[in-house]
């Protein structure tokens, strides 16, 4: 009996320890995952942290010259901190550099050294005119190191193509629609997303994602797009409960919503050049929380009890 009880507290103890290892959090500036945090701290749940981070960024950009960020590590409360001028921004804590099997100091350093090089693409369009040239040329520079780091396999050219059209059609909503724009655009990301999930993977013909500017109109664009969600009709039910509990997951509705607030903050022309990585970047993020849900899905479809998942908090 007492083994068993050994055992049992073995087995709980993994458990908790697996399902610590896979809460994280993405810290995403610029569209892009700067980094990725995974103790909550003093916060309650890594999820209330993450949003924490993210209102300090958003600070950041309206009151820091981010066009030209000056950085910095020092430390603050007994952790090793990150700032862009005075603005306090993130601090490393035992569970982010255990993850990243990275000393804190030098965790904190490599996360500054991310965020110097994403904060110009967040600098704000009223503010670009009063940087230096060569923060200018910096900023193409590193537009032009994200666009060829975008490489979008095949057997998801036709989900990508779907995402560029809601994030499009996201650019097209008035101010005061925004609310209920973005509920109706995150029920189609989460949708679109859980049908590919089950699609069964296949290059499919068609158009590389960026690569025609008739997405809307294109025949074969159409048709890549419409393969990319036709799911097998065995795996319907799942999807559609998958869609479900995407679309209660927290970490996807706050994946949406930063891919939305980005797109709608940068100009046009920007946007046309970025949305392939915007879009795969979010398939992405909705695949990983798709992997640790769609079990549940699945016992839930065929009526067995719920297999454990790791639940956003």
């Amino acid at each position: 009996m007492r083994l068993k009880l050994v055992i049992v507290a073995i087995f709980a103890t993994l458990l908790a320890a697996t399902a610590f290892a896979r809460e994280t959090e993405d810290v995403v500036v610029a569209g892009q995952v700067a980094f990725r945090i995974t103790d909550p701290g003093s916060f309650g749940s890594v999820s209330a942290r993450g949003t924490e981070v993210d209102q300090r960024i958003c600070e950041a950009i309206s009151s820091e010259d981010v066009g030209n960020p000056k950085m910095m590590v020092a430390q603050r409360q007994g952790l090793w901190a990150v700032y862009i001028g005075k603005t306090y921004l993130v601090s490393v804590y035992p569970g982010d550099a255990k993850m990243y099997a990275t000393p804190a100091k030098q965790l904190a350093a490599n996360w500054a050294s991310k965020l110097k090089a994403l904060f110009p693409l967040a600098q704000p369009m009223g503010k670009a005119g009063c940087n230096a040239r060569t923060t200018a040329m910096d900023r193409a520079a590193a537009q032009a190191a994200l666009l060829r780091q975008v490489k979008v396999p095949q057997q998801h050219w036709g989900i990508v193509a779907r995402y560029m059209i809601i994030l499009w059609d996201a650019r097209q909503a008035k101010a005061g629609d925004a609310v209920v724009d973005d509920a109706r655009l995150s029920g189609r990301f989460i949708e679109d997303g859980a049908k590919h999930f089950y699609v069964p993977p296949s290059d499919t013909p068609g158009h590389e994602p960026g690569k025609c500017d008739h997405m809307k109109t294109c025949d074969i664009c159409q048709a890549m797009m419409t393969a990319a969600i036709d799911t097998p009709d065995s795996k319907r039910d799942a999807a559609a409960q998958l869609a479900k509990l995407l679309a209660g997951d927290e970490r996807m509705t706050r994946a949406v919503a930063q891919a939305l607030d980005y797109c709608r903050g940068i100009e046009t022309q920007r946007f046309m050049r970025e949305r392939p990585r915007i879009a795969w970047q979010l398939y992405q993020r909705l695949d990983g929380r798709a992997q640790a849900l769609h079990a549940s899905a699945e016992a839930t479809v065929a009526g067995a009890p719920c297999a454990p998942t790791v639940a956003a908090k």
